[in-house]
């Protein structure tokens, strides 16, 4: 599901402005619309939805009834949310009607800005060759660029007052490092392989994230949360054996396969 030649070789236009400059606002975006997710949402539920937005940007024919069971078990693990245990103010506080429609607004926006800046970020790798560390090199310019003007609109006080480093811990710093670790994993996953592939692949952060959640949240998933879990990994085996995708996976394989019998014979 690699992008066409044509989307390749020549900057698309939406709205009259290049597709660079909304990739990268959509980019900013989708790093603080995280951060409400984060704060208004489970993390073990951030990270599903960005494969429908893709599949859509991308505007191609998938295994749609594995897209059915995903957006099945996103739902189901959704549905736990609105279980609240009124004994519980933290619980209230988090799962009240304006935190919990904060949250999935933040989770919609992130998907849709997930989309369209992931299938440009695909683009721009396998359509030049530049390095890929110099591509992100510039990304984050643009995005540093963007972020610190919303520091400058909403925190400039804050800032000024107690510094910019004010208030980060070993968590903070952790986050940072998991982020940017994270980046560098993705941009090689959609250079070497493409979009879908890289969201199906996150299915895997049900399970470790779920377990996390139960040691630092005490998070402990109700029926309808592992049924959901269960879908979304289903979805993603079903989705992996399709053999289109296989041949993709081969057909990238070749080039290093070729070259190790070449150095054998050698």
């Amino acid at each position: 599901m690699g992008l066409s030649e044509e989307a390749q070789t020549k900057d698309v236009a939406l709205f009259g402005l290049p597709m660079k400059w909304i990739a990268l606002v959509t980019l900013a975006i989708q790093n603080s619309t995280l951060n409400l997710v984060i704060t208004y949402s489970r993390s073990e539920t951030s990270e599903r939805p960005y494969l429908n937005s893709t599949a859509v940007f991308l505007n191609e024919l998938l295994k749609w009834a594995s897209l059915v069971l995903l957006v099945t078990g996103v739902v189901l693990t959704q549905v736990q949310k609105f279980s609240i245990n009124r004994n519980d103010p933290e619980d209230n506080q988090i799962k009240s009607a304006s935190t919990l429609t904060i949250g999935l607004f933040a989770i919609f926006m992130a998907c849709m800005s997930s989309g369209l800046s992931g299938v440009y970020f695909e683009k721009i790798l396998k359509g030049s060759t530049t390095s890929l560390w110099v591509r992100n090199l510039q990304l984050s310019l643009f995005s540093l660029a963007i972020s610190a003007g919303g520091i400058i609109m909403f925190d400039m006080g804050a800032v000024k007052e107690n510094g910019f480093f004010y208030g980060y811990t070993l968590s903070t710093w952790g986050a940072i490092v998991s982020q940017a670790a994270g980046g560098i994993i993705v941009a090689l996953v959609v250079k070497y392989a493409d979009n879908i592939l890289k969201g199906f692949a996150t299915s895997i952060s049900i399970i470790i994230s779920s377990i996390v959640s139960i040691w630092m949240f005490d998070f402990y998933p109700g029926a309808y949360f592992l049924v959901g879990a269960v879908l979304v990994i289903y979805a993603s085996i079903t989705y992996g054996s399709d053999p289109n995708k296989a041949s993709h996976i081969d057909k990238l394989l070749i080039p290093f396969t070729e070259k190790s019998g070449r150095e054998d014979l050698d």
